[in-house]
């Protein structure tokens, strides 16, 4: 069958004598069965090994996380386990990006001593950097430790402020101008009562891991789709017509429609190489055009042998 043997034949040195000889229909179905199977192998085995890393990521976090918990509660929010006062930044993230969730303890007792003398838009210093209450994005504060309050929050920048009995939400481009700056107690809120734990996350994940993963699966198999067929027979135009170009300097004639097949039937074993590249090291700039450009070399380089090699024929 020409879906296999044409493998051996791509990888002959006459194969540019061979492709004289191969329909455009052959290699259009050789291009589209393998491509497409080579999508589907590369979203099964990236589904897979996604899901295989988030079960050890889920087991890693079962068994090393701590039992924490945030409770509503009769409109009184609670923590356990938790760091709590919790401050976040994206300066304070940048300047601590190998501490994880950004923050250590010294930035945060640092931050809370800046509260206690009366932060009120002076000056905490971390890490040589000015930090002033104009850089916060997030705080949990259910003890009241930091004494941050209201009149303290910028209202011109996106910002979450969670206290024990109340939340304050800051959204400085709502339309609504009482969503800008926006106090609301718990007690009087729609929030119903809550318990948010660990078993709480592991439980909700599991429920719509199966539905995660296939999405996954639909975009990938859809972006591989349209970039290793659709566009790559639509990219094979211009490839046909450097082919025929390519055929000239080795002394050899294509008519494009015999060029584009030529074309087809390259990307095929090109698309194997950048699956084994890539899982073998990574992505390589201009991969694609090296491999192809390699194997037209390749085989312009062996026919010219071929012709140089053949005996010459004595008259007489």
């Amino acid at each position: 069958m020409f879906l296999f043997s044409r493998w051996k034949e791509i990888f002959s040195k006459d194969f540019w004598k061979k492709s004289k000889f191969m329909s455009l229909n052959s290699s259009v179905g050789f291009f589209a069965f393998w491509n497409f199977l080579f999508v589907i192998l590369i979203t099964v085995v990236s589904v897979l090994g996604l899901s295989m890393l988030t079960s050890e990521g889920i087991d890693d976090f079962r068994r090393d996380f701590v039992d924490f918990e945030i409770q509503l509660e009769d409109g009184i929010l609670s923590t356990e386990n938790l760091p709590d006062p919790f401050v976040f930044s994206e300066f304070m993230a940048s300047e601590n990006s190998g501490q994880e969730f950004g923050i250590d303890s010294e930035i945060i007792d640092s931050f809370k001593d800046g509260f206690r003398e009366g932060f009120n838009n002076e000056n905490v210093k971390i890490n040589g950097r000015e930090f002033t209450v104009e850089d916060l994005e997030f705080v949990l504060d259910t003890e009241g430790v930091l004494g941050l309050n209201e009149s303290v929050i910028p209202t011109d920048k996106i910002g979450v402020y969670l206290f024990d009995d109340r939340y304050v939400a800051v959204d400085p481009s709502a339309v609504d101008e009482e969503e800008r700056f926006k106090i609301e107690m718990y007690a009087d809120s729609e929030m119903e009562d809550f318990t948010f734990d660990k078993e709480f996350l592991i439980t909700e994940w599991d429920k719509v891991s199966g539905k995660v993963f296939t999405f996954f699966g639909f975009v990938l198999f859809g972006f591989l789709f349209v970039t290793l067929v659709l566009v790559r027979l639509v990219t094979n135009l211009v490839w046909a017509a450097l082919i025929m170009l390519f055929g000239k300097v080795f002394k050899f004639e294509w008519t494009y429609i015999e060029a584009y097949g030529v074309g087809l039937n390259y990307f095929v074993p090109v698309t194997l190489l950048e699956m084994l590249i890539v899982l073998g090291i990574s992505w390589v700039p201009f991969m694609t055009v090296s491999l192809l450009l390699l194997f037209m070399i390749a085989h312009g380089s062996m026919m010219e042998k071929q012709e140089i090699d053949k005996p010459e024929v004595l008259e007489g």
